[in-house]
């Protein structure tokens, strides 16, 4: 009876363990996070999507949304020249923090050194992140982020539904066509 209970119960001590986020990404790094900071470009976060298992995709928009006005000409703005890349949020030594699970924070993601890439003033470009799999594996708050152009955090649904936060790029859009009285396409 006694090792009938034993089993029992490291069966469900392994189950616990095994349900746990450091063991259902591909990666998990031993380190925190640091994010990205935003300097100039705007980042949202269009449209993203993810699959059973765990692959995905996330359509973004970078945007300079800068303007001229008596404190200075707008800019050309730049992001990169890293790629981008997505961080989980789950409790870690002091408290949520991010860790960056997609790709790799230990693997060497280019080989070629390349420079930053240039936004003009009120230019918008769109790219693709297309995701491969357990990049998204389990429900919970997610973070992308592009050098130089920030992060935007977005939920990944039991059912799979991916909600995003562009919150900040709303209001720096909305602002950009208040200065310059150019509308911005959403």
């Amino acid at each position: 009876m006694l090792l009938l209970l034993l089993g029992i119960g490291a069966l469900c001590g392994y189950m616990y363990w095994a349900s746990l986020p450091p063991q259902q990404f591909a990666y998990w790094p031993e380190e925190e996070s640091t994010g990205a900071v935003r300097e100039g470009v705007s980042l949202c976060i269009d449209e993203a999507g993810r699959n059973q298992d765990g692959s995905g995709y996330i359509k973004y928009t970078l945007a300079n949304f800068s303007w001229s006005d008596e404190y200075g000409e707008a800019e050309v703005a730049y992001y990169g020249p890293a790629d981008p890349w997505i961080e989980y949020q789950y409790e870690g030594e002091f408290g949520d923090s991010f860790y960056q699970v997609y790709p790799r924070a230990d693997s060497l993601t280019q080989l070629v050194v390349t420079s930053a890439s240039p936004l003009e003033p009120g230019e918008k470009i769109q790219l693709v992140e297309i995701l491969p799999k357990d990049t998204l594996p389990v429900a919970g708050v997610y973070r992308f982020c592009v050098e130089r152009a920030g992060t935007v955090d977005f939920v990944v649904m039991n059912n799979g539904d991916v909600v995003a936060d562009n919150e900040a790029y709303i209001k720096t859009s909305r602002e950009y066509e208040r200065q310059t009285a150019t509308p911005v396409e959403p």
